[in-house]
């Protein structure tokens, strides 16, 4: 199988309405190869690790074009759905009749590269003569998994761009891999880094970051939070426990996602396992703090308001029905959380852990044991959605109004714009200054597409969708660029110009890139000091690279330019991107 080609789209193009990534590669409909037997499909059992086999649909597997997509889509899902679009163009001539087209939807193009090198390199191999040679340890399938685990967006970074693409706010990567995007349009723009803003300042994020300055400012203002200490040897750690007393909390300094954390210690025994625990995951120190009792409370903050409700996160739990085993009830909760209750969010299946076998071994409890009906059997202290832990949406007439006051001005004395702010209490319907204790405070909260959608909306709602006005001008001469740039000038209306070649803002040079439209329009659609930009293209570019953004306000045609924009094929898709045209 010969090496695709492959093209990179950023907006709406002749062959598919959204930006892609398309492959073109070898038809082999006519040869002996297209077909895909079962012995090939066990091969490819045997090549991937579980976490791609897991997501492959053999039975879908006919040919190597459903082969390619099967294997794309599991790399792209690694870790969660994304629901992207993957296509087989069959009604589009390619540069060569002998070609397809697979059309692959992204978020970001560094997500799929491994996606695309894992399908074709291992469908080459399954229609070479070394087929039955293993590559379950060959390197080139290790690193491609890797690479895709390492590409492939995390929780927050995920929600906030699928959230923008529901609310239609257009984003362009400015450190993609690193989660920061500028979402919106010049003026209209925003810089996040995941689901924190550019309004969050560093101050705040430092404070955050250790959690023993975030424990002496929150009670310098006052809030009721825990006694800690810190400790680098075990024997601190005990020492730390007499003077705080049982039960105890034994964490990392400044790790996150309840990484290294054992919660509810109530024997000197468990201290050794928990210190090392923490201590994989601290620079050399860790905390000592007091165990509050209560289910753990989200607070998620942004633009001085609360963000789709308070998420109340239990510990991986499982109730008992007086015939069934702690494994069976496992079974039977992670099947229920496939039709989950009204506003409850679940991320992660449980998995019992040695740490689980440890929580129950302290109960008197091991996996086979069958628990008494309707008891609640906590396998885990820790309450954590990443850990199999439940979630369940409050909305803000459940919880005292000081408490959600409390997570506002805490959000505000922090300098941040968006927070998580973590409060455990008995009762959530108690204000903070009778019970509960502020845990952590968090700058870069993790947040589901429904979070991130309110997030966006806060900021960008009353912006036009983070839009500015934009213009197409189809021509190849940049004279009539200039007229139409006349024709916008408004008083204090600063309008950038993009091709191909350079970008302007006011006439003063800001980029200069040959064949470069896409980042040439980036540098414009970033700057706040932008209130309106026009690109220039010619006809003969919207065929062969699709638009650079993915809507137009306006469209001018240069109707004097032997560029011909009429042709139907052309003037349908741009009617379906443009607001207006004009000549």
């Amino acid at each position: 199988m010969k090496k695709p080609k492959i093209y990179k789209t950023n907006g709406p193009s002749l062959t598919v309405p959204y930006k892609a990534i398309i492959i073109e590669y070898e038809n082999l409909e006519a040869s002996g190869e297209f077909a895909v037997s079962g012995e090939e499909k066990s091969v490819i059992r045997t090549i991937f690790p579980e976490i791609i086999t897991s997501k492959i649909n053999f039975d879908a597997i006919k040919n190597i074009d459903s082969l390619l997509i099967e294997i794309m889509r599991a790399f792209i899902d690694i870790r969660e759905p994304l629901g992207l679009r993957i296509e087989l163009i069959t009604d589009r001539k390619t540069t060569n009749k002998n070609h397809k087209l697979i059309c692959l939807e992204y978020l970001y193009q560094e997500q799929v590269r491994p996606a695309i090198n894992a399908a074709f390199g291992v469908t080459a191999h399954i229609k070479s003569d070394v087929k039955n040679l293993p590559l379950q340890n060959n390197s080139f399938i290790n690193q491609v998994v890797n690479n895709s685990t390492l590409l492939s967006p995390k929780m927050a970074l995920r929600a906030m761009l699928l959230g923008a693409e529901r609310l239609q706010i257009p984003n362009y990567p400015i450190d993609a891999v690193g989660g920061l995007f500028s979402y919106g349009q010049g003026k209209n723009s925003m810089f996040f880094d995941f689901a924190a803003s550019q309004l969050d300042s560093m101050i705040g994020a430092t404070l955050q970051t250790d959690k023993t300055k975030t424990n002496k400012y929150l009670k310098l203002l006052g809030y009721s939070t825990t006694e800690q200490r810190v400790a680098s040897s075990i024997n601190e750690c005990n020492e730390a426990v007499k003077q705080i007393g049982f039960p105890v909390v034994i964490k990392p300094l400044a790790a996150s996602q309840g990484t290294g954390v054992t919660a509810n210690i109530l024997h000197h025994e468990q201290i050794a396992e928990a210190f090392n625990g923490a201590i994989k995951h601290s620079n050399g120190r860790v905390i000592v703090e007091k165990h509050v009792e209560g289910d753990a409370h989200r607070f998620t903050m942004s633009n001085d308001a609360l963000v789709l409700g308070i998420a109340c996160i239990y510990p991986p739990f499982v109730i008992g029905d007086g015939k069934n085993n702690i494994l069976k009830l496992i079974e039977i909760e992670n099947e229920r959380r496939k039709t989950p209750e009204k506003n409850e969010l679940t991320f992660k299946n449980i998995k019992l852990d040695e740490t689980m076998r440890n929580n129950l071994r302290l109960i008197g409890m091991n996996e086979h044991s069958i628990p008494k009906k309707e008891t609640r059997i906590n396998l885990l202290h820790t309450s954590n959605a990443s850990l199999g832990g439940e979630v369940t949406i409050l909305d803000a007439e459940e919880t005292h109004p000081d408490n959600i006051k409390m997570a506002i001005d805490v959000t505000r004395l922090f300098k941040l714009n968006c927070s998580g702010i973590d409060f455990i209490t008995p009762d959530i319907t108690r204000s903070h200054r009778e019970v509960g204790a502020i845990i952590e405070v968090n700058c870069q909260p993790g947040v589901a597409e429904i979070a991130a959608i309110d997030i966006l909306k806060g900021h960008f709602l009353n912006k036009n969708n983070g839009r500015i006005d934009s213009t197409l001008v189809v021509t190849n001469d940049d004279k009539f660029v200039q007229q139409v740039l006349n024709d916008k000038k408004v008083a204090n209306l600063r309008i950038g110009w993009a091709n191909s070649e350079k970008s302007t803002l006011d006439d003063e040079i800001i980029r200069t890139g040959q064949n470069d439209l896409y980042d040439n329009c980036r540098s414009l659609l970033v700057r706040p000091d932008c209130d309106a930009i026009v690109i220039s293209m010619s006809s003969e570019n919207i065929v062969k690279d699709g638009l650079p953004i993915d809507y137009f306000n306006s469209c001018v045609v240069d109707t004097t330019c032997d560029d011909d924009v009429t042709t139907n094929e052309v003037k349908v898709f741009l009617k379906n991107h443009i607001g207006q045209f004009t000549n």
